[in-house]
């Protein structure tokens, strides 16, 4: 109803847009911008067109002195508006976070973020993408075991990253290291990390990661997984495969934990990481220090291609530069293993 000259449009970072508004003559004199143009953008929202199964959209977030923040979004099918997870990502404009895709329900937010990947020319576009379900219907950990939780318990992510090649190889250690600040801040309690991304408390899961890459030309793009047990009580009729717990069980809270508080702290933690490998810093010696099985007599089932199934024991002396488990089997070499599944002696004897 009043005329707004969208007088400048350029383009931000990860897909969001600044709109600076112009008034030769406003209404009501020396009223700020801010205040006349308010009920007319607060709600504003545009949906351009689709793409497959994406709808692309734009929507005005905080306003920030005279300019209002458009955030370009690329939602899939079935997501859904949340002004509390649009707020999350005026906090982050530009990082990772910028871009929040809330779903209700989803067979698993790894298959949105590869579909967001699949459809998207320009990988870079995507980069701080944070994808977010209530429920996941055919959740998956590593090795294709199952993770389920109750709808509306827990966080469900799936986080996508363009960065440049020298830093891909620390996505997900800095995942789960993320993770383990989170919990640790949190949860007011000291978390570690079973080789490689797994995060225990007193030797009970509360969060997985998973991480998968793929490189198109000269684009590289990560997506890491996190499923963060935020809600959930032994109690819960909830089929797991190992014992697990939760922030609010750790507490021992009656009243559920506020999610949006969990997502918020735990994005602050990605983007403090992330912006150390980018300047060049190594994030190992903090994960390393976190690891719960260095020293401890192991046995590894290998998961990479070329020796899938292998089993090798020994002693777990450290890790890597590269995060790979350096272990000393009983005739003394020293192998460098980089994925697999790891048991401890104890965790035997507990079988």
């Amino acid at each position: 109803e009043q005329p707004v000259d969208l007088d400048t449009v350029s383009a931000h970072e990860c897909g969001a847009f600044r709109i600076c508004m112009v008034s030769e003559a406003p209404p009501d004199g020396d009223a700020p911008l801010e205040k006349l143009f308010v009920p007319y953008l607060s709600n504003f929202h545009l949906e351009i067109g689709r793409i497959g199964g994406l709808r692309i959209a734009l929507k005005a977030v905080e306003p920030d002195n005279q300019q209002y923040n458009l955030h370009l979004l690329c939602m899939l099918e079935n997501a859904v508006e949340s002004s509390v997870l649009t707020s999350l990502e005026a906090e982050f404009l530009g990082r990772i976070g910028a871009r929040i895709i809330h779903q209700r329900s989803t067979s698993s937010t790894m298959d949105g973020a590869r579909k967001l990947v699949e459809e998207t020319d320009d990988l870079s576009c995507l980069h701080g993408t944070v994808i977010i379900a209530d429920e996941q219907t055919t959740g998956r950990g590593r090795f294709g075991r199952s993770w389920d939780s109750s709808r509306g318990d827990d966080i469900l992510a799936s986080v996508i990253l363009s960065p440049r090649l020298a830093i891909t190889g620390g996505l997900t250690t800095m995942a789960s290291l993320a993770a383990v600040m989170t919990v640790d801040e949190l949860a007011a309690c000291n978390s570690s990390i079973k080789w490689p991304n797994d995060v225990l408390v007193d030797g009970k899961k509360i969060c997985g990661v998973i991480a998968e890459s793929s490189t198109t030309g000269s684009s590289f793009v990560g997506v890491i997984g996190i499923g963060l047990n935020v809600n959930r009580l032994a109690t819960d009729n909830v089929r797991q495969e190992y014992s697990a717990t939760s922030i609010r069980e750790i507490l021992g809270l009656e009243k559920e934990v506020d999610r949006r508080e969990v997502v918020r702290a735990l994005l602050a933690k990605l983007n403090e990481l992330y912006d150390a490998l980018v300047r060049g810093e190594s994030i190992m010696p903090e994960w390393r220090d976190k690891l719960r099985v260095l020293g401890s007599f192991v046995e590894v089932t290998m998961a990479s291609e070329q020796n899938v199934g292998e089993v090798i024991s020994g002693v777990a002396e450290d890790v890597d530069e590269f995060g790979r488990l350096l272990i000393r089997e009983p005739n003394g070499n020293l192998r460098a293993v980089a994925a697999g599944e790891v048991t401890t002696r104890v965790e035997q004897d507990d079988h």
